[in-house]
Formats: C-alpha cells, structure tokens, sequence
C-alpha cells in the first residue's frame, strides 16, 4: 500500500495483522466493521476476504422499513433534533399579556404579510391584532405599488383617485420643466395607480 507502518492502523510495531478470515495466512490491509452496533470495532482482511465480506454486509438487516426511513431522515440532519413546520396548530405561541397598538392603523395583518409557504394558514385572523375589518390579499406587485402612492392596505378606491391627483399634479413633467427623473417618475405612478384600481374594482 506504499504507507509507512508507523501510520498504518493494521499493523502493531512492526507486526503486522493477519487476515480474520478463517484459515487465511495473508495479510489484513483492509478493515471492516463487525456489527452496526460494533461499527468502531474491525476485522482486517485481504483484498479477496474483504471483497466477500462487503459483498455480505447489510447495515440495515432486521429493520423495518419504517426504521431504515427514521434513520435515513436522521441521518440527513446529522442526528440532530428537528420540529415539523407548517400546520400544527397547538405550537402556536402563547402570550401572557395582550399587546396593545392605540392609535395605530393596521389592516388585516395576516393578509398583509408575505407567507409564500402558507405557515400561517391555521391561524385565524382573531389571532392577529386586526383594527380593520377588510380582508383584502395584496400581492407583492400590489404591495409595492401601495408603497410608491404611499398608501397603506386600508385604501378605498375613493383614497387611491385622491392620492393619484395630488401625485400626477407633483410629478407632472409641466410642472417640472420637463424633468427626465419626474417623467419617469409619474409612469410609475400611472403603473401603480392602474394595478390597484383594478385590485379595487373587483368585487
């Protein structure tokens, strides 16, 4: 094998291994485990017995299906613990004390958050702190827009015809002189304005 003895695990000193295969008089190069439960432990053997020997082990002999798939799982973790996500609606969190949010608007908060996994799908909306009653999913298109009109997701559509005027009237290149930026500008506005009035008029 070309290594020195002195590294070599199946020679002692300068003795070296016998093959564990029965009546075999070659050297043990090659290690194997004993058991899975003594898989620390090996027989040294020759390239031939280690050979038959591989050909024979099963690490999984014995065990159901279902433990080969828990060890599997296991294994893909390192044997470290792990928690199931998603819809397990008795690990919601408990708190000891109502929050509290006077004089702040909020919309439905649960609508309002971005949960592509749908985490959230067993919590009902009293779970959440809803000041208003307006169910309404925004994407994350519509999100975005509701930031460059600067309106929140409490909006009617009567908020967003008044907020479009006084925007197109700031930004309008007349306005401006012409102004590159405020021209580009007001297409944003005019983008964002036809998405969530289409948001809004649908029933």
């Amino acid at each position: 094998m070309g290594k020195n003895w002195i590294f070599d695990e199946n020679k002692i000193g300068n003795k070296i291994k016998k093959c564990s295969w029965e009546n075999c008089e070659l050297e043990g190069e090659y290690k194997a485990p004993k058991s899975k439960s003594q898989i620390r432990d090996y027989y040294y053997f020759c390239i031939e017995h280690v050979r038959i020997y591989n050909s024979s082990w099963n690490y999984y002999e014995g065990m159901s299906d279902q433990d080969v798939e828990k060890l599997v799982r296991s294994d893909s973790t390192w044997n470290r613990p792990t928690w199931p996500l998603g819809k397990h609606i008795n690990n919601k969190p408990q708190f000891k004390e109502s929050i509290s949010f006077e004089n702040i608007e909020f919309s439905n908060i649960k609508n309002d958050l971005n949960d592509p996994f749908n985490l959230l799908d067993d919590y009902s909306n009293n779970d959440f702190i809803v000041l208003n009653n307006k169910v309404s999913k925004f994407s994350r298109e519509e999100k975005i827009a509701l930031r460059k009109l600067e309106l929140d997701s409490s909006l009617t559509i009567n908020d967003l015809k008044d907020r479009y005027k006084v925007l197109v009237k700031k930004y309008h290149p007349d306005v401006n002189g012409g102004n590159k930026n405020s021209e580009e500008t007001l297409k944003q506005i005019n983008s964002a304005y036809r998405l969530l009035l289409k948001k809004l008029s649908v029933p």
